[in-house]
């Protein structure tokens, strides 16, 4: 029950945005949850001036930290 109002939770604060500009991202970090795979949190400019977040999973996490980390979205 406490996962399906996790899930539930992270829908509604979660954006659906299929593409993000890239001069309107915020900031992007690497999460590696204990149970589940590591995913990417972007935050972005969305309408209105609100700050929008979206969560992308990833099945690697090194590849994925180093195509951030060449890309220059991703501090080393």
């Amino acid at each position: 029950m406490f996962l399906s109002f996790v899930r539930i939770k992270e829908g509604f604060i979660s954006s659906d945005t299929p593409t993000i500009p890239r001069n309107k991202i915020k900031s992007v970090y690497l999460k590696s949850p204990m149970f589940s795979y590591p995913r990417v949190v972007v935050y972005f400019d969305g309408p209105e001036g609100k700050v929008l977040r979206r969560n992308i999973s990833v099945k690697y996490k090194k590849e994925a930290e180093q195509i951030l980390t060449e890309e220059g979205l991703l501090k080393s």
